[in-house]
Parts: C-alpha cells; structure tokens; sequence
C-alpha cells in the first residue's frame, strides 16, 4: 500500500516517475498493533471502499483484528434508511464503536464529525468523491484536526495516475 507523497509542481512523466519513487509502503493491517486503548478509545475511524465484497471483506476482518464485533460498523446502498440512521447514531454516540466501514453511500448526506480520521481503501476516479467523503468528518463542528489516507496498490496505473493528479495541485 502507499501514501502520496508531494512532488515538485510540474506533473510531467518524469516528475511522476520520482514522485512514485519517493512513495512510501506501510505495514500490512495483519502485523500492526492493535489502535485500542482507554487514552484513545474515543478516536474514531472511517474508511470508504468502492465495492460491497471489499467493504464485508474488511469488516470481517477488523472485527477479528480489534477481538470485538461491536467495534465495527458499516454502511452500504443496500443499507435501509432506518438502519442506515442507526448506524450512524452508533457510530457517533457509542464510545465502544471506533469504525464505520462504508461504501459511497455514507460518503453523501450524513453528518460523521464524531470520526476524524478516514481511509479511503480505494479510490474512486472522481476526486470530488474523495472530497465528498472527507467532507462527512471535515464539516461545521468538528473539534479534531482531520486527517486522510488514501491507498493505492504499488506499480499500477492507478498509482501512476493518483501520484500524478497529487503533483498537479502544487
């Protein structure tokens, strides 16, 4: 997985070659330590995924990685109005839920300030959807300062292209 990192102002290919260079890889979620702990039980996490399979995929296992099913919550377009509403009550409202594992349907219309710190595991092609995403934690209230990640696979075209559209806001 990688994070951007800047890169000089002009998005040519050579400026993207040596952006993706000066990527950096992060440690798998299988050999990280586990985030839970009573100074920290009320950081809160969101993380957006395209794809229904990916998002059960990885509420599975960050219920199995945190040792607790109640921690994990998620939201999808299949999700009912109600239940959608419950989740979200849940999730800001519970000190014991610490992430909320969504498809672009919560990325839309809900308010999530309680979290401040969100994931996007994939990338839509639309960077207005990933400012639309931060938006439901960067809003009026948020007392936190926000923070974002966003992952792409090493030495794939949408690396190339996400690493290329980063150096092209300097």
């Amino acid at each position: 997985m990688l994070h951007w990192h800047p890169a000089a102002a002009n998005n040519d290919a050579a400026e993207c070659r040596t952006a993706r260079n000066r990527v950096g890889a992060s440690r798998p979620l299988s050999s990280a330590r586990a985030p839970v702990t009573q100074a920290r039980a009320r950081r809160k996490l969101l993380i957006f995924t395209e794809h229904r399979d990916t998002m059960n995929y990885l509420v599975d296992r960050l219920r199995t990685f945190l040792g607790d099913a109640d921690a994990v919550v998620h939201i999808s377009g299949g999700t009912l109005r109600e239940e959608r509403r419950a989740t979200q009550a849940r999730f800001t409202q519970d000190e014991g839920c610490l992430v909320l594992v969504a498809t672009d349907a919560a990325g839309e219309g809900i308010n999530l300030q309680r979290a401040h710190l969100v994931i996007n595991y994939e990338l839509p092609w639309n960077p207005n959807r990933v400012e639309q995403r931060f938006g439901r934690v960067h809003r009026i209230g948020q007392t936190e300062v926000c923070h974002m990640w966003n992952l792409v696979a090493a030495e794939t075209r949408e690396a190339q292209v996400y690493l290329c559209i980063g150096t092209a806001d300097e």
